[in-house]
């Protein structure tokens, strides 16, 4: 997530530059790794195949089936619309995928050509991207809050609506089919839901009235007016047999929400949360806070007050008095009195590091300094993630190597893949086989003993061993390449506070000379963070141990994140323990609570409040 963390410091594990953004991709981390376990639950042949889900570098990746060929929205864009016998073979497969996740209680909720991949025999289609999918009880109820977003033609209306889908609902998914089926067939993105209810659904072509009728059916504006299962979906399509031709383009929205955060007076802001749109992530820097209204971001002080207007497509914080912000599809920097330092003209920035960031016109990338003067030529085809230690990683015609500030080449492009420095080192590969570097360009750690180095944590955890993989098993070499503890180990973590976790069925930690220090007993296990560590039991139950690897708050929560205390779920909301374990905020919060500063805000039942730590919210004034 290049907006809240990047890979630097000579190493390949993320980094994060501020703990609400370390906390932002904690929270989708997990959402990334339900994603996956959801795919993963399903063998069917039109719902793509997931063979492995593992946690490395601080970040999270699964290994998917490899398709070879196109989406549909990729055919309709180089064919036009598609003859209905074809359309209709292909929504014939997805309606079977749907129907096999709807069995199993589960809505995809972004059905659209875009992530219906057709197989280089041309004959059959894919489902992929489960990442807004939700799962449902027997009874019909939500077991996932992950926010909802929308692509524009394919949702409808109550993928709008707050809480309209905390019940399962295949009648939401047969709407996107529905509007699936119309881009195949008439080569257009469907109108959005709005059009529809004011100008209702037309069709530009010629197709045949039952293709027509079905789609209008899957279409309607009320979900209890759709057929009520694939199965009905699909029958009208037994008498269909004509075929017809046409052409395309698509449109996709996105849908952004920005909690507020940052220190003020509880009792002078209450009032004025109210004409903001609803909590997501924290988004906090020098004084001001990103906010969202109607889709668009702007900034708020620490008194509430909007001192830059709610007017741009993305707001990211403020870091050196500017921020990055972006409009009509481009970025660009401004000031805290809102005015456009750095023009709004670039496809793509990165942060700004040493007074030098690196952004991308059309797909080349260059250096910009603070006044945004182009200081290196953009003539890059990628970067590992800008300047640290002088120099930064750059690749040309997909090799790397790298460049000083001035744009000079100090290490050739001989890499096929190369980290940034820190400390004076940096990770390097050849081939498939991975090494590190001085900045002389001189091999630290040979190239050819590792399969692959796991975040060179010379300066992330100050504790001198690096996660190195032998054989497909993980260990730990010492900052000249000595393997110090034997690659054994299916996944590891670094080392934090003198511990780190493993894997062998389940994780367990183990100490800097390799010895266990629990039995291999958690699904899940974080880094100690001041002398802490949040672990996952066997029944999928959240707790926290202390360094001594006893109970320290019990497993009964479904998540909990560290941050100036504890922040936990129960029963699908939040409350915060502090770090006594005395509870100052009951789980009552739809949003998690993250503290900075001793204040943090929140979501309740729809409005946007402030907590302190002494057990005190906006919601209290409110009521009154």
């Amino acid at each position: 997530m290049r907006e809240y963390c990047d890979r630097y410091n000579g190493n390949t594990s993320i980094s994060t530059n501020t703990p609400a953004a370390h906390d932002i991709v904690e929270r989708f981390k997990k959402k990334f790794i339900s994603e996956a376990s959801t795919i993963a639950k399903f063998r069917h042949p039109n719902i793509i195949d997931i063979y492995d889900v593992f946690l490395e570098n601080n970040t999270a990746y699964y290994v998917m089936e490899y398709i070879e060929g196109e989406s549909l929205e990729d055919v309709v864009r180089s064919q036009g619309a598609l003859f209905e016998a074809t359309a209709i073979n292909y929504i014939r497969q997805v309606g079977a995928a749907l129907e096999c996740m709807h069995q199993q209680m589960i809505n995809h909720l972004d059905v659209k050509p875009a992530n219906i991949m057709l197989r280089s025999n041309k004959k059959e289609v894919v489902l992929i991207d489960f990442g807004i999918s939700k799962l449902y009880d027997d009874d019909g109820k939500e077991l996932t809050t992950t926010l909802v977003g929308v692509s524009e033609g394919y949702a409808p209306i109550e993928q709008y609506q707050k809480g309209s889908l905390k019940e399962f609902s295949p009648q939401t998914d047969i709407y996107a089919l529905g509007a699936t089926f119309y881009k195949l067939i008439i080569g257009k993105t469907p109108p959005s839901i709005n059009d529809i209810i004011c100008n209702g659904l037309s069709f530009p072509g010629k197709i045949s009235s039952s293709v027509e009728n079905l789609i209008k059916n899957a279409m309607n504006i009320n979900r209890n007016q759709r057929p009520s299962s694939i199965t009905s979906f699909l029958q009208p399509l037994d008498m269909v047999k004509n075929e017809y031709d046409m052409l395309v383009d698509t449109a996709e929205s996105e849908s952004t929400l920005a909690m507020l955060g940052g220190k003020t007076h509880i009792e002078s802001i209450a009032k004025k949360l109210f004409q903001y749109d609803n909590c997501g992530d924290v988004l906090v820097g020098e004084g001001l806070a990103c906010v969202y209204r109607q889709g668009k971001g702007g900034y708020i002080d620490m008194n509430g007050v909007e001192v830059i207007p709610c007017v741009f497509e993305s707001a990211y914080p403020f870091y050196n008095g500017l921020a990055q912000v972006k409009k009509e599809g481009k970025y660009g920097w401004i000031n805290k009195k809102g005015n456009i330092v750095i023009p709004i003209v670039y496809d793509y920035c990165q942060s700004f590091r040493d007074g030098l960031a690196f952004a991308k016109i059309g797909d080349k990338l260059g250096c910009i300094d603070t006044k945004g003067k182009d200081v290196i030529p953009f003539v890059y085809d990628d970067v590992f993630n800008g300047f640290c230690n002088g120099l930064a990683s750059v690749a040309i015609n997909e090799k790397w190597g790298f460049i000083d500030k001035n744009g000079k080449v100090v290490i050739p492009f001989i890499y096929d893949y190369a980290t940034d420095f820190h400390d004076g080192f940096a990770i390097v590969k050849k081939g498939n086989k991975y090494g590190c570097i001085d900045k002389e360009g001189n091999e630290v750690i040979p190239i050819g003993k590792y399969e692959c180095i796991s975040g060179m944590d010379f300066s992330l955890d100050k504790e001198g061993l690096t996660a190195v993989m032998t054989s497909g098993k993980w260990g730990y070499c010492d900052d000249n390449g000595k393997e110090i503890i034997s690659c054994v180990y299916d996944k590891v973590s670094r080392f934090s506070e003198g511990y780190a976790a493993v894997w062998k069925s389940n994780w367990a930690y183990i100490n800097k000379n390799g010895e266990l220090m629990t039995k291999f007993k958690f699904y899940d296990a974080y880094d100690f963070e001041d002398g802490y560590a949040v672990v996952q039991n066997a029944n999928r139950r959240y707790g926290v141990i202390d360094k001594k690897f006893n109970e320290f708050i019990p497993y009964e929560y479904q998540e909990i994140f560290q941050k100036e205390g504890f922040s936990v779920k129960l029963n699908g909301k939040w409350g915060f323990i502090d770090i006594n374990r005395k509870i100052i905020h009951p789980c009552v919060y739809d949003e998690r609570i993250w503290f900075d500063n001793g204040f943090a805000f929140v979501q309740k039942d729809g409005v946007l409040g402030c907590l302190d730590m002494e057990g005190r919210s906006t919601f209290d004034y409110l009521n009154k």
